[in-house]
């Protein structure tokens, strides 16, 4: 072959003449067989198009392509590409050898249906990352939006799932790069190999031929870098290029195994695309960076420009309503983007509508019907990660728990190096199932993710004091106390960390610990350490409430409205101040709907409305079902008083029965209330005349409060039943 006179991988505009018809064309211009050439192409990436109709075995090639291809490191060919008349007699036991082997894998081969790539075993459900596309034309519109694109063509697919720019963050957040990074060939890698559930690579790239964009794609295998599949494809002009990038990851999916009858009964499903505009879709891929990104007010500015751009693009429409509301912004504001996206909803893909309409019910407070499209949405495509983070947030508020851990591991499991995920699943797989292998997993992948900078930082400071807490709650839990004042005093040496929220967050945690150990002294000076002032009034209110000081607990949280707050100073007798308090409380995603009822329930009780009270009780008993939670042990205690003033005594027990036989689901932020039910228990065991069963319950509480302060309220309670008074535990 000649040399071609322009620089390697920059051919010049091709002409006419320059265009080779066929197979046969390209392989005699390479001087080689037809079928060295289709290999080639096959497994070399050979610069070789397909014509965009339905005879897609039709292809033709340029000469300056071909020759650039050539000089671009493919010339080594020439020496595996010997005649067989010279080969022949050196390598012919070689080839019996080979055939014997090819005999022997082919089965395999088919029967993982690899499409030609043994080295890539992928499955269904398994992830792929897009890279970033090179883009080679010099026009900007295309920077940082084919890979963008063509991640939401392969997202319709219930075969292969794309992996999700937040995910991708987790990795770089732990290699220390910017999260805006690049991800190319070698980051692209790093990723795949950090994550470590990642099956595939895709990097892809764009070029220009006259009005021609040539449109290119690798699949890599991550371990080894090697390219195990290339595609290629071609678009007449710009508004042509979506179009192709879909002709494209259709073979992605088709080479990774999906049925092509699959493929197409899917695209009937989706015969329009989201936004026909590429300078809209450019748009939206940067506005929905910066939103994942915490970045709302920047997001807003290039998600308006999208809308300007297609006034239809639903999913523009959706995500900018979430940046304007996300910066506080009153609903006037976002309300109406909101509605805008789900009046449009009919007109995007299928995972789109449903997500489309469940984020429109879940922001209106719609929680059934939000459940109801979230669940759709996963019937259909399980691992959508914003779907599954939602629908967590949508179980919380029904109270439906049971179903929101399941949830909770899910996401984590979508997300493995994400720090918060994968310590809220730990905590959820300890306080549902203790279950410590399944614990241990998801704890080693948070500690992986845990850097310095996550240590100090104001969000995650909380969850990284948690990590450590796990095990200490695990010791107190099988009776270990000793063990667990232990483990406790590693932790406390983070109370020397310069960083205030760090120190916070410690101090947090330790006056818990030491709250549930019954040490009201100890845990009220290590909340003395919290630094807001707020959080730091409600816990130091939590101590008074163990204390048994009511009124005291209420002056303390008047400046942290909670339903903690409402309920004491409903039960302190400020009925009008908790009915205030009540009425300016806004639900959010850490509000659940049992909070709520449980406040309105204890007004109720200090307004003399029985009835109304006793309701109210048994809805939150039954919305916090699978669960304890301080909602649930607060309503028990009070329903169970009620209905031992109505004469049901053997009733409130069969409650706290029913209460105590959930204790492997108590956890260190409800112990101290977890005492105080167990000590009305004993005391109505003692009414009832059932005093073994309350000698009990009285020997395991002095057991768990051992280390507790001398006049601790349940062991002075205690010390009065020994001396065969009834225990008298305030209410």
């Amino acid at each position: 072959m000649g040399q071609p006179s322009h620089p390697p991988g920059h051919p010049p505009e091709p002409a006419p003449a320059d265009r080779l018809e066929s197979w046969k064309e390209i392989a005699v211009y390479l001087k080689k067989g037809v079928r060295t050439v289709q290999r080639w192409e096959r497994e070399e990436g050979l610069p070789v198009h397909r014509h965009l109709h339905d005879k897609l075995g039709t292809v033709y090639a340029y000469k300056a392509q071909l020759d650039a291809w050539w000089q671009d490191g493919h010339s080594r060919l020439e020496q595996q590409e010997q005649t067989p008349a010279t080969l022949w007699p050196r390598l012919r036991w070689a080839v019996l050898a080979a055939v014997a082997v090819v005999a022997l894998v082919f089965g395999a081969w088919w029967g993982v249906r690899r499409m030609g790539q043994p080295d890539l075993p992928f499955q269904e459900r398994d992830w792929v990352l897009v890279g970033n596309f090179e883009n080679r034309t010099g026009e900007p519109i295309f920077d940082g939006v084919l890979d963008y694109a063509l991640e939401r063509e392969l997202s319709n697919s219930r075969f292969v799932n794309v992996v999700p720019r937040p995910r991708v963050e987790d990795s770089l957040r732990l290699m220390q790069k910017p999260l805006e990074a690049s991800v190319d060939i070698a980051v692209g890698r790093e990723v795949c190999l950090r994550d470590g559930g990642i099956r595939a690579l895709l990097m892809g790239r764009v070029e220009k031929m006259d009005s021609t964009y040539l449109l290119s794609a690798n699949l890599v295998e991550p371990a080894s870098g090697r390219s195990v599949a290339s595609f290629s494809e071609e678009a007449a002009g710009q508004k042509e290029v979506v179009a192709a990038l879909r002709l494209l990851s259709n073979r992605v999916r088709e080479t990774l195994g999906e049925k092509l009858a699959l493929i197409q009964r899917n695209e009937q499903k989706l015969e329009k695309v989201s936004t026909p505009s590429l300078r809209a879709l450019q748009l939206f891929s940067q506005g929905s960076v910066l939103k994942e990104q915490g970045q709302f007010k920047p997001a807003e500015e290039f998600l308006r420009q999208a809308i300007v751009e297609d006034p239809d693009f639903a999913s523009a429409h959706l995500w900018l309503a979430f940046a304007i509301g996300n910066q506080g912004r009153p609903e006037s504001e976002y309300l109406p983007h909101f509605e805008r996206a789900l009046a449009l909803s009919d007109r995007v893909t299928e995972h789109e509508q449903y997500f489309i309409r469940g984020s429109y019910y879940f922001t209106q407070g719609q929680y059934e019907q939000a459940a109801a499209a979230y669940e759709a949405l996963l019937r259909i495509y399980p691992d959508h990660y914003f779907g599954v983070r939602d629908l967590v947030w949508v179980y919380w508020r029904l109270g439906r728990l049971p179903e929101r851990s399941q949830l909770i591991l899910r996401q984590a499991d979508l997300r493995p190096t994400d720090f918060v995920a994968n310590v809220m699943a730990a905590r959820h797989a300890y306080y549902r199932h203790h279950n410590w292998p399944v614990v241990q997993t998801y704890l080693d992948r948070a500690r992986r993710a845990l850097t310095p900078e996550l240590r100090t930082g104001e969000y995650f400071a909380n969850f990284a004091a948690e990590i450590e807490m796990l095990p200490v709650h695990r010791q107190w839990f099988e009776g270990n106390l000793d063990e667990a004042r232990r483990l406790v005093a590693v932790v406390a040496k983070s109370l020397d960390s310069p960083s205030d929220t760090e120190r916070g967050a410690v101090a947090l945690h330790l006056g818990i610990f030491e709250l549930t150990l019954g040490r009201i002294k100890a845990a009220e000076e290590a909340f003395q350490n919290i630094p807001e002032e707020g959080w730091r009034g409600y816990w130091l209110a939590t101590a008074a409430f163990a204390r048994g000081d009511e009124r005291q607990a209420a002056k303390l949280t008047n400046s942290y409205p909670s339903y903690l707050t409402v309920a004491l100073a409903a039960r302190a007798g400020h009925v009008v101040s908790a009915e205030q308090m009540l009425r300016k409380m806004q639900p959010n995603r850490d509000t659940s709907l049992a909070d709520l009822i449980l406040a309105r329930a204890e007004i109720a009780l200090a307004r003399g409305a029985v009835s109304e009270a006793n309701a109210a009780l048994q809805e939150v008993i039954h919305k916090e079902d699978g669960r304890v939670t301080d909602s649930y042990i607060l309503a028990a205690v009070s329903l169970a008083s009620v209905w031992n003033e109505q004469g049901e005594l053997d009733r409130a027990i069969r409650l706290l029965e029913e209460a105590s036989a959930r204790s492997a689901f108590v956890d260190f932020f409800n112990g101290y209330a977890w005492f105080r039910m167990r000590a009305q228990l004993a005391q109505l065991y003692r009414l009832a005349g059932r005093n073994d069963d309350a000698q009990r319950v009285e020997q395991e509480l002095r057991r768990l409060l051992r280390y507790a302060d001398p006049d601790h309220p349940v062991l002075l309670g205690l010390q009065t039943a020994q001396t065969g008074k009834l225990a008298q535990v305030k209410d």
